[in-house]
């Protein structure tokens, strides 16, 4: 296996005498170069491994393994992800794959939360259709997020955020009271209000930087006047500095255009990640993904 470009993700792809390598050579190699992985994971944040022999979710299932980290099963949120084999799941099957979903770090307001994902390349959109998976750092957010907004970070830091979302009585059980703070007020017409939080929205990262860390840009933009995310105390966020924060992670994202057999492993809180939205196309996106603790 060879580091392909240096940046960031980190691209690994076979040497040219690996081209037709076995899968149980490929997992022999992920075994032996498990340390050099893991430190790579935790300095970079991204890597992805392409060219390499995963062909279906058992292929995906023994990488999985190799890798030598400790599966969360059935610990999804407000997800519906359906179980595939061993420790793969299905990505989001909430919302079609025509409408994107913005930069977040994964289950942010869930108790326990993933240290690493790991995404797999079932099916490959096809070429010029959508449906690439954009990446960025958290602390690059930050960074220039601080130079117009720093008191906006301190109050985000200090205060966390508060997720609400309003649905229909019928599918509140999916939420779960297990969430972080989960509360709920009865509307009208059969609707429930959900309130999640306070949760972690800034994250202080191994090297001392502070990193952009929740699912705010996925959660505030939506087709309704009523914001999906509030300050831990129940204040209003400041729509500048959020439209901001959603600009920079679009400027500054990476985004992974889909190859089949693809596997891309993010530290979950180093890196955001967001659905690009794919056309209505045959054979469409299909991504499974497997949620991990060290």
């Amino acid at each position: 296996m060879e580091d392909q470009f240096g940046k960031f993700p980190v691209v690994v792809v076979p040497n040219p005498n690996e081209r037709e390598l076995p899968l149980d050579d490929l997992i022999s190699k992920v075994q032996e170069h498990k340390a050099w992985i893991h430190d790579k994971l935790a300095r970079n944040g991204a890597l992805l491994l392409r060219g390499f022999p995963v062909k279906d979710a058992a292929d995906f299932d023994q990488v999985i393994k190799a890798l030598d980290y400790k599966t969360l099963h059935n610990h999804f949120g407000s997800q519906d992800r359906k179980h595939v084999k061993g420790s793969v799941y299905t990505a989001n099957d909430d919302l079609p794959l025509e409408i994107p979903i913005g930069f977040h770090n994964e289950i942010t307001y869930m108790p326990v939360i993933p240290d690493v994902l790991v995404f797999y390349c079932e099916v490959a959109p096809p070429q010029g259709c959508g449906g690439a998976t954009g990446i960025v750092r958290g602390d690059a957010v930050y960074e220039d997020l601080s130079k117009k907004f720093p008191s906006f970070l301190q109050d985000l830091e200090d205060k966390g955020a508060i997720y609400c979302f309003t649905v229909p009585a019928s599918e509140q059980p999916k939420y779960g009271s297990n969430m972080n703070g989960y509360k709920r007020k009865q509307l009208e017409n059969g609707l429930v209000k959900l309130y999640l939080g306070p949760c972690p929205a800034i994250k202080q990262l191994p090297s001392g930087k502070k990193a952009w860390f929740n699912a705010i840009g996925s959660s505030y933009v939506r087709d309704s006047s009523e914001p999906y995310v509030e300050f831990g105390d129940e204040t209003a966020m400041p729509t500048d500095a959020i439209k901001a924060a959603c600009e920079i992670m679009q400027e500054k994202q990476f985004a992974v255009q889909w190859e089949q057999g693809d596997v891309l492993i993010l530290e979950n809180s180093h890196v955001l990640h967001s659905r690009h939205s794919t056309s209505k196309l045959e054979p469409t996106r299909k991504i499974l993904v497997s949620m991990l603790k060290y």
